[in-house]
């Protein structure tokens, strides 16, 4: 995704690019997309303050998200167990309904949070950033809970991702380092073998078990995009 579009790829690079001719909105800022338990694929666009659900191969449906100043700027976006897809904004949790339906979150985040990035747990809740230096954990009922307890000041938690040990793992875009968080909330962050400002973003499950971090770029449903107080690089 870029600017106002959404793009294919195939295995074989083959690429094509789909806009308001789809029913992709125009003037907008896709930030983040994921595959949805319906077999669609899901975007945010965030200047438009919209969801969208792509079917393949080519016919896009988007659905506004609540018109308030919690749910403005859509960001992160990502699949629950429960069915649904969940979204962060700029001050709430989003869950949204196959069909568009959306229900906003806000008790129990704190001011000026900064919601980022948004992952499905091994707990079956779901897992967020917030770039104010705290990680979040949200139920599928919407009971919202952060931790900052071994988040070093000024960190910047940025993308999150389930990893293969049954634990969250997340990025430092500031702090520069890797952080592990269990499902009970305690913090481990580490930085050796990270070049001096790497400044990790994304982060996924690597096929053998590992999890990787690429430095300055975006991502797809696996990581996360760039702090809003940085330079985009899409």
């Amino acid at each position: 995704m870029t600017g106002s579009r959404v793009g294919r790829v195939t295995p074989a690079g083959n690429v094509t690019d789909f806009s308001n001719g789809a029913g992709v909105s125009t003037g907008g800022r896709k930030w983040d997309m994921a595959a949805g338990p319906d077999g669609n694929l899901w975007y945010t666009d965030e200047m438009n303050n919209v969801v969208g659900r792509m079917t393949p191969p080519a016919s896009a449906v988007e659905f506004p998200l609540p018109a308030t100043a919690a749910s403005a700027g859509p960001r992160g976006i990502a699949a629950g167990l429960d069915g649904n897809l969940w979204i962060v904004a700029a001050g709430a949790i989003v869950r949204a309904t196959p069909l568009g339906a959306a229900t906003e979150f806000t008790a129990g985040i704190s001011a000026a949070s900064q919601p980022l990035d948004i992952t499905a747990g091994p707990d079956g809740a779901l897992w967020f950033t917030e770039q104010a230096g705290r990680i979040g954990r949200i139920t599928t009922t919407g009971a919202i809970t952060e931790f900052s307890g071994g988040i070093s000041p000024g960190a910047n938690p940025t993308g999150i991702a389930a990893g293969p040990d049954g634990n969250l793992w997340f990025t430092e875009y500031i702090g520069n380092r890797i952080g592990r968080i269990t499902t009970a909330g305690a913090v481990t962050e580490f930085s050796a073998g990270l070049s001096p400002l790497a400044q990790p973003r994304s982060i996924t499950a690597g096929p053998t078990g590992t999890s990787g971090s690429p430095r300055r770029t975006s991502r797809g449903s696996a990581g996360s995009r760039p702090p809003a107080s940085s330079p985009s690089t899409r």
